[in-house]
């Protein structure tokens, strides 16, 4: 019996088998040495508590695309924001969504400046309104950052405590000019 647990040893070391992955080889089979016992080992534990014998996947090299120029040149300065915050009606449609329903306004910038997050921001805004100023300032200063605006005509908190509906419909306008989306539901 011990020769055969030395045996099953040298297998297990000469086939690449570590201590806790894989399958013991019954007496039987470590006399035969072989993979192939190895195997009829795994195959006879009752379903379930097979374990694969541990190998190492090839770490694969992440590629990184290569942003083009324009993402990678940023203008010196600020720039200006593309309209007024008082020309809420430049755009008649971002208008009525933002005066019927704000919080529908403040789900479609969140989900066009990050890609996702309609419903959540959606929601946050209609059932925490009164809180708009300490959540929705996040959102205008990531579009002040992206495109490096000024924060005019105050700071982002006060814009949104004093008149988020404007606020809205401004950084929906900026985001619809910069972006380049011609419908609403882009």
């Amino acid at each position: 019996a011990q020769q055969a647990g030395m045996q099953a040893q040298q297998a297990a070391a000469q086939y690449g088998a570590q201590p806790g992955y894989g399958a013991q080889m019954p007496a039987q089979y470590a006399a035969a040495g072989s993979y192939a016992g190895m195997q009829m080992a795994q195959m006879q534990q009752p379903y379930g508590q097979q374990q694969a014998p541990y190998v190492a996947a090839p770490k694969q090299q992440q590629v990184m695309p290569n942003p083009g120029p324009a993402t990678q040149q940023r203008p010196a300065g600020p720039q200006a924001w593309s309209t007024s915050m008082w020309a809420c009606c430049d755009d008649w449609f971002i208008c009525c969504i933002t005066n019927g329903s704000p919080s529908i306004m403040y789900g479609e910038n969140y989900r066009k400046l990050h890609g996702s997050g309609f419903c959540s921001a959606c929601c946050l805004y209609y059932w925490c309104s009164c809180f708009a100023c300490c959540f929705a300032n996040t959102t205008r200063a990531n579009i002040r950052a992206k495109y490096n605006l000024p924060e005019e005509p105050c700071g982002d908190c006060c814009v949104h405590y004093f008149c988020s509906p404007c606020a809205l419909c401004q950084e929906a306008r900026e985001l619809r000019k910069r972006e380049g989306w011609q419908t609403w539901v882009d």
